[in-house]
């Protein structure tokens, strides 16, 4: 069983925000298929349906609801993961810091 990973949180997201399959596919630079398949692995992940699709009628469900939620805290988490990435970048090339000296 494949894991959830940050392309189909990107892919909810983008879906979550136009409620249009084909809308959110071209956002995210795939294919409607390949959007489609995403979700659903997303769902299966979840054990429950994160929209309702009814003809040109597609909301989230509470499921949905609830991790669009949880998912946006996602980008600002990664920013906040880069930027402390960058703050250490010294530590990792190997320099003390304060000491000038290189190991």
């Amino acid at each position: 069983r494949r894991q959830m990973d940050l392309n189909q949180v990107r892919y909810f997201l983008n879906l979550a925000e136009s409620l249009n399959f084909t809308e959110a596919a071209r956002v995210s630079g795939i294919s409607q298929p390949s959007l489609t398949k995403a979700i659903q692995r997303l769902e299966d992940e979840f054990g429950g349906p994160v929209l309702y699709r009814d003809g040109k009628d597609t909301r989230l469900t509470a499921l949905g609801r609830d991790l669009i939620v949880e998912f946006m805290r996602i980008p600002s988490a990664l920013a906040a993961g880069r930027s402390i990435l960058a703050s250490q970048a010294p530590l990792r090339r190997g320099s003390l810091p304060n000491s000038g000296r290189s190991f």
